[in-house]
């Protein structure tokens, strides 16, 4: 298979990923770690995989016309939690977390999900060790979606749970500075465990729900 991956290099376990993509390439693999390294994408050359995962830049549709399948990793019960920091906002609203594995489309987080994954947590888990969980599950679906086309089978789109569609505006993105507004509420940061964070943004997660028309 001749794959693009697409990350940022401060990502971590950025090099777990690559190793396990190498593992199915039949040539070297395309990294592409910036928008500024959009250039190293042959116009050229015929694309089998694009694996994005926490790339920070939306990739122009001429980019993506050479490639067969584009994937992207978002660690939320999409179409739950578009946008930025999925995990913070859907554990401290009570919403399910996961991770899902979509195709890339012109709309940040939107797509065809093909791969789905629901993530079970306690109220004493902080936000740092839940991101550790869906890292591994997020592994785990990319492998199994590059499992499927190096063995050249079409992924098919996943049953979304009905009871995912009407919980947000299907606009609705979470904006990064809502999060770290929030975020500095609290004495310990990412390690803050779940229940305490909901117990000192009370307040604030019920304005956050009414402003934003969220379920």
């Amino acid at each position: 298979m001749n794959i693009i991956f697409s990350s940022h290099k401060n990502a971590e376990h950025r090099e777990v990923v690559e190793k396990m993509l190498k593992k199915y390439s039949s040539s070297k693999i395309t990294n592409i770690y910036s928008k500024e390294c959009i250039s190293k994408i042959n116009p050229e050359t015929s694309y089998d995989l694009l694996i994005s995962d926490r790339t920070q830049f939306i990739f122009p549709a001429p980019t993506l016309k050479n490639v067969k399948t584009a994937m992207n990793s978002h660690p939320s019960m999409l179409p739950l939690h578009k946008g930025s920091q999925p995990i913070f906002w859907a554990t401290l609203l009570e919403d399910p977390l996961g991770i899902s594995i979509h195709q890339i489309s012109e709309k940040i987080d939107e797509g065809d999900v093909f791969y789905q994954k629901r993530i079970n947590y306690k109220e004493e888990d902080t936000f740092s060790y839940i991101h550790g969980l869906c890292r591994k599950e997020i592994f785990s679906g990319i492998e199994s979606i590059v499992i499927l086309i190096n063995q050249q089978k079409n992924p098919l789109p996943f049953t979304i749970d009905p009871k995912l569609l009407d919980k947000h505006p299907p606009e609705f993105h979470h904006k990064k500075v809502d999060c770290f507004n929030l975020l500095k509420k609290l004495p310990h940061g990412w390690n803050t465990t779940i229940g305490d964070a909901r117990k000192i943004l009370e307040k604030d997660l019920v304005n956050y729900k009414f402003k934003n028309q969220l379920r």
